[in-house]
């Protein structure tokens, strides 16, 4: 599968590099259980590799250049992908709790107009009381 849709650019990961990027995956998950980044996971990571080693890929002459040099791309890539995983799911989690918010607003909103009309009578001007007309005095009844 891999052959036919690589169209010369994918090529079949070594098992040395298999290898590698496991042990590294697998310092990161012992550093971030639940797979959020902190200040320093990445020198905590870091200095794992350092006390636990790990296995090294490329020819003797390139052996630790290239090595390194994956480790760095790993360090610089993976907490970028971890990132915009939180930041994805965040996104998400603040949208829901906008609607939310917005649907509690529309309700206090209808409840508030409700409220105000079963105060209200048929006819009656808001402000206006039952039973006496817009000019009438206290004392004073209809048709005097």
């Amino acid at each position: 599968m891999i052959s036919l849709l690589s169209e010369g650019s994918l090529t079949f990961p070594s098992e040395q590099l298999f290898k590698l990027l496991n042990e590294l995956e697998g310092m990161l998950n012992i550093i971030t259980p639940g797979g959020q980044l902190e200040a320093f996971t990445i020198l905590q990571l870091m200095q794992l590799i350092d006390n636990n080693g790990i296995t090294q890929i490329g020819c003797d002459d390139h052996l630790d250049s290239c090595t390194s040099r994956l480790v760095q791309l790993y360090l610089y890539n993976r907490p970028k992908m971890l990132c915009k995983r939180y930041n994805k799911v965040n996104d998400e989690n603040r949208e829901e709790e906008r609607k939310r918010r917005k649907m509690v607003k529309i309700i206090n909103q209808q409840s508030k107009k409700k409220g105000q009309k079963k105060g209200q009578k048929k006819g009656q001007k808001k402000g206006q009381r039952m039973g006496k007309r817009k000019g009438q005095r206290k004392g004073q009844e209809k048709g005097e």
